[in-house]
């Protein structure tokens, strides 16, 4: 038998933080099989998307098949994501021609081996038997790109918010937190150094990007800014729960948070925010800024967006643009009646 203190250290109770699982050594394992169909449901429910033709099409309801399952694992430090999901959408909606169409859409492979762009998203029309090809092109146009959004979403709020406290705190990182003060210059190189060697750069400079998007849309520019910062209408465009304060330096919270900021400027045409995403760099926020020109004598305004200091390593121009008008401007429109009617 070992004497106390010898032997291998992964067994030494009282050198572990947390006295547990020491190191992170041991595999351990979080089924987020619940909580992903509640957040899918979230995302996925009571959607409405329409075009300018007059075609439209509403989500009722939200199925899955029997063999759906979402795990994490946690092996020393690796964090590994299982999950799979058949998922069925219960839909209703109109052609251009106003002949209702009922049918539904069916997810088949939402997994970790396949790319969001790859997930295949069908829609099968029940009633009536014709087909409707102009109905189709609206739903590849309109409705997929936006459920592939959501099913973005979902991803990264399981990789970035329900897998925290899997990984636990080491023995050489809580060293580091108690290391004096005349070290700290040294600990934070040695910080910087390792970081840089998973990829990560803590503590050095972040190299940004800007956008700049303008949109039409027939309501008045008090709407428009309303969208924005009424509780209500927020959550009505998003289709999910929202935190939204509308004063100034206020803190808003949309699609589960993985989009956070505050407000630094409102005014009659003109809002201000500081903006994230969830998986961008802690703590660093892009500058958002939206001016308002009424055109009243055709009942429209032109919305101006700018957008500063987009971290260039965790978003591209294209992503964020699109993000803009699938997330906000489309369905504003939509579901506001801010542009087309449906």
């Amino acid at each position: 038998m070992a004497k106390w203190g010898e032997g291998d250290p992964r067994w030494i109770v009282e050198e572990r933080p947390d006295a547990t699982n020491v190191n992170n050594w041991h595999w351990k394992e979080k089924d987020a099989t619940m909580w992903s169909k509640e957040k899918l449901k979230e995302l996925l429910s009571e959607l409405q998307f329409g075009d300018d033709a007059g075609n439209a099409l509403e989500v009722e309801e939200v199925s899955f098949g029997d063999e759906c399952e979402a795990v994490i694992n946690n092996r020393k430090q690796k964090l590994i994501f299982l999950y799979e999901f058949n998922i069925t959408l219960k839909s209703t909606g109109y052609t251009s021609e106003n002949d209702k169409i009922t049918g539904k859409i069916e997810i088949p492979n939402l997994e970790q081996q396949e790319p969001i762009e790859d997930v295949n998203i069908d829609f099968i029309q029940e009633t009536p038997k014709s087909t409707n090809s102009q109905y189709y092109d609206f739903f590849k146009s309109k409705v997929r790109p936006f459920i592939r959004e959501k099913l973005k979403m979902y991803v990264t709020m399981l990789t970035k918010e329900y897998s925290k406290g899997l990984v636990l705190p080491t023995k050489e990182a809580k060293m580091t937190v108690n290391k004096p003060a005349g070290d700290s210059k040294k600990s934070t190189i040695e910080s910087q150094k390792a970081d840089q060697s998973n990829g990560v750069q803590t503590g050095l400079k972040i190299s940004t990007f800007k956008i700049e998007l303008k949109e039409t849309f027939q309501a008045t520019a008090h709407d428009i800014l309303e969208a924005f910062l009424d509780k209500p209408r927020v959550e009505a465009f998003t289709g999910t729960a929202a935190q939204v304060d509308r004063s100034k330096g206020g803190a808003f919270g949309l699609y589960g948070k993985n989009i956070t900021g505050f407000f630094d400027v409102i005014e009659d045409k003109k809002l201000k925010m500081r903006w994230r995403k969830s998986n961008w760099p802690p703590e660093h926020y892009s500058n958002v800024e939206i001016a308002l020109n009424e055109r009243s004598e055709q009942n429209e305004t032109d919305l101006k967006l700018v957008q500063t200091l987009i971290p260039s390593d965790f978003s591209n121009e294209s992503e964020l643009t699109n993000g803009w008008k699938n997330m906000y401007f489309q369905p504003m429109k939509q579901r506001l009646a801010l542009g087309y009617l449906l």
